[in-house]
């Protein structure tokens, strides 16, 4: 992805490794990215499946940045999320359709839900705003919005502020995450991490477990590692979520 606009390289660092075993499992062809920033996650989806098939990407964004963004011109950055996906597009083999909105996420996907678009989605990545209501809004919505076989991935789980007082749970991802995966507990099956027991306990009872064959575990361990070293994203099981018997939507934290 060398020839986008790109000012940093997160999503090569951290991501790339896991998606380049998960997407292909999952080979979406209707995604929703709430948090596209610069468009690194949503050209590399188009990079990765246009070839294959055609895509309907539906981003949301206020473009406006959050806490971690201070010193950031995001008129700028939307413009080369703009050109990004412009380029990424032209160069697909296949038909490519990018829905941009402009609006608070949970603004985007109350208009996505009321526009019928409920439970059609294949892939839901949330990426938006690290605020923990923020986060739980919309991975509630978002849930809503995946279809029964999808996927739905979560960015930065371990993400905290800098702050002088320490970490203000109010104010990370993980708290928000947790609780969705808490709320939705009878919907959920966990996947494991290689090299973990076949049977996991949840809620109680114990479950047996899918391995998910994605990178090693060393290989797990070393994104890991890296990821705690810069305070950043931390590679987590998927969990399958069950909307009925023998259905299951996927849970993966990034």
């Amino acid at each position: 992805m060398t020839d986008y606009e790109f000012t940093n390289n997160w999503f090569e660092v951290t991501e790339k490794a896991i998606w380049d075993n998960l997407i292909p499992q999952v080979s979406p062809a209707r995604i929703l990215e709430i948090g596209s920033y610069e468009g690194a996650s949503a050209c590399y989806l188009v990079d990765k499946l246009g070839g294959e098939r055609d895509l309907e990407l539906h981003c949301i964004d206020t473009w406006q940045g959050g806490v971690e963004h201070g010193g950031i011109d995001m008129t700028a950055v939307e413009a080369r999320f703009d050109r990004n996906l412009k380029a990424a597009a032209s160069r697909a083999s296949r038909k490519i359709e990018v829905h941009k909105y402009k609006m608070p996420s949970d603004m985007g996907l109350a208009k996505l839900i009321a526009s019928g678009a409920g439970g059609s989605f294949d892939f839901v990545y949330v990426d938006g705003s690290h605020q923990a209501p923020d986060v739980l809004l919309d991975a509630v919505l978002g849930f809503r919005l995946l279809r029964v076989g999808g996927v739905m991935a979560f960015d930065d789980y371990l993400w905290h502020e800098g702050l002088p007082t320490g970490i203000d749970h109010l104010r990370c991802p993980k708290p928000a995450i947790d609780a969705f995966v808490n709320l939705h507990i009878k919907k959920t099956r966990r996947d494991q991490r290689p090299g973990e027991p076949a049977v996991h306990p949840e809620a109680g009872r114990s479950r047996k477990g899918k391995v998910f064959t994605g990178p090693s575990a060393r290989a797990l361990m070393a994104i890991a590692e890296r990821a705690i070293a810069q305070s950043a994203r931390l590679a987590l099981p998927i969990i399958r979520c069950r909307a009925g018997p023998g259905s299951g939507h996927f849970v993966a934290a990034i």
